[in-house]
């Protein structure tokens, strides 16, 4: 009977220990995947960031080629006006 008792101590030791290493392997699994989580969360701002001075550079960009445009129909009408002149000489 004792010999039965120690038996099935052993074998509840033994399902304890594994369990208690499934346990430590599961919680080692979780902080790699909040470890990796924080990384790409980082990433994710940092495209964030360069997406923003993106936009940032083409609403510059956009706001010089209409000053551009805005010239260089200026520069058109006044050409025209200039041929007319000529015309007239």
């Amino acid at each position: 009977m004792i010999r039965g008792l120690d038996d099935g101590a052993t074998t509840i030791a033994a399902a304890v220990e594994e369990q208690s290493a499934t346990a430590g392997e599961i919680s080692r699994s979780a902080r790699e995947a909040a470890d990796r989580t924080g990384l790409v969360g980082g990433s994710i701002a940092q495209v964030a960031t360069t997406a923003e001075t993106s936009a940032g550079s083409a609403r510059s960009v956009l706001s010089a080629t209409t000053i551009l445009d805005q010239q260089m129909e200026q520069v058109t009408r006044a050409v025209q006006e200039f041929l007319v002149e000529v015309r007239r000489i």
